[in-house]
């Protein structure tokens, strides 16, 4: 169980650093297509509506990065969970004192 669900969490990271990979590209794309876009718009060699609709294209370029950039995240999670670390990586441990109930501390400070 535990194996499969590291091999898992591990081929999640993997297809997570191509599809950031990918977006990426596709937002450098179409910044680049909206800039061409605007200098042709400049001379009168297209529309206003071309213009929007480059637009539209790298705010849902940019949309999809912000998706892959969540779906990474998770498989990095998932994997530290699987892996029995993830408490490690949040810097979150338990204390327990025979003065005071169980509870636990998070970050640097303690």
């Amino acid at each position: 169980m535990a194996r499969r669900e590291l091999r898992t969490a591990n081929r999640q990271i993997r297809l997570g650093e191509v599809r950031l990979q990918v977006a990426n590209d596709g937002v450098a794309l179409a910044a680049e297509k909206l800039r061409n876009l605007l200098k042709r718009r400049e001379v009168g060699l297209t529309t206003t509506r071309a213009v929007f609709e480059g637009e539209t294209d790298l705010a849902q370029a940019q949309t999809d990065l912000a998706d892959a950039e969540a779906l990474y995240d998770n498989a990095i999670t998932s994997y530290l969970r699987a892996s029995g670390r993830l408490l490690d990586y949040e810097r979150i441990r338990f204390i327990n004192e025979s003065s005071a109930t169980p509870f636990f501390a998070s970050g640097a400070a303690n």
